[in-house]
């Protein structure tokens, strides 16, 4: 009893002793900014303007010391509210002006909103950028322009925005929208792309990305019913309805009733047509009830000095793919480390296909309690695409505290890219690594599309160096940022086609402490490619040896036997085949001069090549190219003196360095599963059955786990 007397007095904030062995720093505010598209379009998409009730429910979640800004877009792009710190003043100016929305707009110009909208820094080093359109990328009536703006916001805005912190949380509204780029940009961001599929269904996309923007501090609502502590200074209930429900009421421990006609004043109650929020200070302590329609989107969220802390999930999983879980509880800011308080606790994960009914639970409990207060468990691998609901669930017998967050297992692959420096060359060497799993590595294949801003797109297939494992390497040559799109094809290994578009990877060309090729040294490696053909063909001709009258007799037939030739018989002999006129023999003084002119030629190009070099190794590379072009005047000069012999053979070599288009030359050869956390289905009573990995696949109703 005594025990827990003690931690009631924690909980209610009399305080306990605390360790500093593991500081977590206190969650960074958020900073969120809004996009919205009002092009003509929207009239069809969205003929009700749900946008603004919409937007609206977006301000009024927004956390005081939060910072954050509305644009609107169409031809232009409009501050509707000026990027600023969230107060009770900046959300009275974000209603009277989200509520003059329109769809008056002649174009989409998605890019110009996203400059706009990033012009300032990220606060924090962070920021979440929200996007909702119905279009695709419009600027002008010329289809090649928007197809060019396409582009730039994929080499060049995107990588930017990335670099610099910003995750992108994209809303399709129509099937009209450009969902892949919507989808490129999420992806890639690590944010979350929705899709929603009608006005109706856009509340609920909006809800999801403010979730993901800003986690919040959260009370378990089961059954419309939720427990409040003593350290809870402040709860606000968000609850939906349907047009046809009944008034929403709220239900206090001592059975008082609030409504939107009828509450005290510590309770702020905001009513629209969909949903009521309702804010509660100093809350009494005790079981809450809300009378109202059960929905997943319902939550309530708390003020308080006991916070639960998650560490920061990802948004988007690799299929195979385990979660690390690392959550601890905070007391005024500080890690609660004391063992007898964290001996009392119990905490669950519980893990919900969005696309279908079923729940997974998997046990946070550990066999040592840790001394930094941080608990730390895996969740088994996610082996089935698609979006899910993570909830983490800490009872600590006199209160309860919850996080959720939502996870979409959208790809097969893992993508890498590693950038790598050979003398003065660079490689980029990319790898997609699918897992053998999960698919039918001998029926898969991975393509990438490599565009390049100043100059040809490719495509080129990557090669499988060995099973599940995709390579490519990517040797820029030409000043250009580049794109490397990946697509990968093939089955699953339940025979089911997929097709997925994986997160694109960019680079610029060259980077600060990149090797720049010269001309210089474009001109040798000519030369040495020359050279070696040369050599190669001078090789070639000394292992085949051209037909001489000698070797002729190998290839006669054998002779008859001799007998005494009449003076009839020596006049008709027929001469050897080698010397029919159509045969057309090389005689020797011939066969001399061709000995004489592959020496001049190999000559000629050894001592151009030492001279080149020897100038290469002396000079800088800003003198270089006049020096050789010296020394090629007078090895020209001296070699017009030689001899008229070796003339026709120089004459047909390939140009070389003193040529009008040195590079034409190079042009031209150039072209010759875990111990710990297993996953159990949960029973109606809330039990939990043998324990087994996540099989996804398997995932049953709520009438299966009974």
């Amino acid at each position: 009893m005594g025990i827990r007397m003690w931690v009631l007095a924690v909980v209610c904030g009399w305080g306990i002793a605390l360790a500093a062995i593991a500081q977590t720093e206190e969650p960074k505010s958020a900073d969120v900014r809004l996009l919205v598209d009002i092009s003509g379009s929207m009239k069809q998409t969205d003929p009700k303007n749900l946008r603004v009730p919409a937007l609206e429910l977006m301000v009024n979640l927004l956390p005081d010391q939060s910072h954050a800004g509305v644009w609107s877009f169409g031809q232009q792009v409009n501050m509707l509210v000026p990027f600023a710190q969230v107060d009770d003043a900046w959300r009275d100016r974000a209603r009277r002006n989200t509520a003059k929305i329109n769809s008056v707009g002649l174009y989409t110009n998605i890019g110009a909103a996203l400059e706009k909208a990033t012009a300032l820094a990220p606060q924090n080093g962070n920021a979440s950028l929200v996007l909702l359109t119905d279009g695709k990328v419009d600027i002008d009536k010329n289809a090649s322009l928007n197809r060019r703006e396409r582009q730039r916001i994929l080499s060049e805005l995107l990588p930017d925005l990335k670099s610099k912190g910003f995750t992108l949380h994209t809303i399709a509204l129509s099937e009209d929208a450009d969902t892949q780029l919507l989808q490129q940009l999420s992806r890639d961001t690590d944010g979350v792309y929705s899709v929603a599929k009608s006005a109706d269904e856009l509340m609920q996309s909006y809800l999801l990305m403010f979730d993901q923007a800003v986690p919040a501090k959260r009370l378990p609502l089961t059954g419309n019913q939720f427990k409040v502590d003593d350290s809870v200074d402040e709860f606000t209930a968000l609850i939906f309805r349907q047009p046809d429900s009944e008034p929403t009421q709220l239900i206090a421990p001592n059975g008082d009733r609030y409504s939107a006609s009828a509450y005290p004043k510590s309770v702020s109650w905001y009513g629209a047509d969909s949903y009521d929020l309702m804010t509660v200070s100093n809350p009494m302590a005790g079981q809450w009830q809300v009378l109202a329609d059960e929905t997943p989107q319902n939550r309530v969220t708390v003020v308080s000095d006991l916070e639960l802390r998650v560490n920061a999930l990802p948004n988007n999983l690799v299929a195979g793919d385990e979660l690390e879980l690392q959550f601890g509880l905070y007391e005024q800011g500080e890690v609660i480390t004391d063992p007898d308080f964290l001996g009392l606790l119990t905490a669950h994960a519980e893990i919900s296909p969005v696309a279908k009914p079923g729940r997974w639970q998997v046990s946070l409990a550990t066999d040592r309690l840790p001394a930094d207060g941080i608990f730390r468990k895996n969740i088994p691998k996610f082996k089935q695409r698609g979006d899910f609901d993570i909830s983490v669930v800490v009872d600590g017998k006199t209160f309860e505290r919850e996080f959720k967050h939502r996870v979409k297992v959208g790809s097969l692959f893992q993508v890498q890219m590693r950038k790598r420096i050979d003398g003065n060359k660079v490689h980029y060497d990319i790898v997609a690594a699918g897992d053998q799993d999960l698919i039918q590595t001998e029926l898969s294949a991975v393509v990438a599309h490599i565009k390049v801003s100043e100059g040809d797109n490719e495509l080129e297939p990557m090669q499988q160096t060995e099973i599940g494992r995709w390579e490519l390497t990517v040797s820029p040559t030409q000043p250009a940022r580049y794109v490397i799109e990946l697509q990968a094809s093939g089955e699953d290994v339940d025979g089911q086609a997929f097709d997925e578009v994986l997160p694109s990877l960019y680079f610029s060309y060259p980077a600060e402490g990149d090797p720049v090729e010269t001309e210089a040294d474009k001109e040798l490696e000519a030369l040495e490619a020359l050279l070696a053909e040369e050599q190669a063909a001078l090789a070639q001709e000394k292992r085949e040896p051209e037909p001489s009258l000698e070797s002729e007799p190998e290839t006669e037939p054998e002779a008859p036997v001799q007998k005494p030739a009449t003076a009839t018989q020596e006049a008709v002999q027929p001469e050897p085949p080698v010397e029919q006129p159509n045969d057309e023999p090389v005689p020797e003084e011939t066969e001399g001069l061709n000995w004489l002119m592959i020496s001049a030629i190999v000559g000629g190009n050894l001592l151009l090549f030492g001279v080149i070099y020897f100038a290469y190794r002396q000079f800088s590379t800003k003198g270089v190219q006049s020096e050789l072009d010296e020394f090629e005047q007078a090895l020209q000069q001296g070699s017009a003196t030689q001899s008229a012999d070796t003339a026709p053979a120089t004459a047909e070599m390939p140009a070389m360095v003193g040529d009008d288009d040195p590079l034409a030359a190079l042009d031209a050869l150039t072209d010759s599963a875990p111990s710990e956390g297993d996953m159990f289905p949960v029973d109606e009573a809330g039990k939990t059955k043998s324990g087994e990995d996540l099989p996804m696949d398997d995932l049953g109703t709520d009438d299966d786990n009974k």
